[in-house]
């Protein structure tokens, strides 16, 4: 049996929790696969500065699809002590349905409310799916206007109207895969 997400009593473990700089970091990030994880992790390790300058508190990596199935409002989410109070929470994973699925269910199910989209990171995403060959595959899930519309109202209406066309409309997504270590640099 293949575990990686797991439950205890009333709590959802994710697949990797991974302190970063515990100490003085003020900023929390959710990735939708531990592969985003290890795709930065050489930056982390060396200290170089990141996307938006952030300084990083700990990641945390849900396995999206097992997250999504067995997750429920009972459960509480987990979350470092030392990182429960924190004001800046991202997200960031494919932007497909199952990416902004699960950033919905991390804040209204899980109830992390302060969690906002990592904008910088998929407007960069969205640019380079522009001049990257084959960044684009077929959205395999349908998404409604109204989870669309909570995930696009912290994006600028351009990038709004990109998203809503390229998975409602085109019915593709891009995935994170596209990007590389430098993209993730500031």
């Amino acid at each position: 049996m293949n575990r990686t997400d797991f439950i205890y009593t009333d709590t959802y473990f994710p697949e990797l929790t991974m302190p970063v700089n515990f100490k003085t970091g003020d900023t929390l990030l959710f990735f939708e696969s531990k592969q985003i994880y290890w795709k930065i992790s050489t930056i982390l390790k060396n200290k170089k500065e990141i996307v938006d300058k952030l300084n990083i508190s700990g990641i945390l990596c849900p396995n999206a699809t097992h997250f999504i199935e067995t997750f429920n409002s009972n459960q509480q989410f987990f979350i470092p002590d030392r990182t429960k109070n924190l004001e800046k929470l991202y997200y960031f994973g494919n932007l497909d349905t199952l990416g902004i699925q699960t950033f919905l269910t991390l804040k209204e199910e899980a109830k992390i409310n302060n969690l906002q989209p990592w904008i910088t990171m998929y407007e960069r995403l969205i640019d380079k799916s522009t001049v990257t060959k084959n960044s684009f595959r077929k959205n395999r899930l349908e998404i409604s206007q109204k989870k669309l519309d909570k995930f696009t109202k912290y994006f600028d209406q351009s990038y709004q109207q990109m998203i809503c066309n390229l998975l409602l409309y085109q019915e593709r997504s891009i995935s994170y895969e596209i990007l590389s270590v430098k993209d993730f640099l500031q």
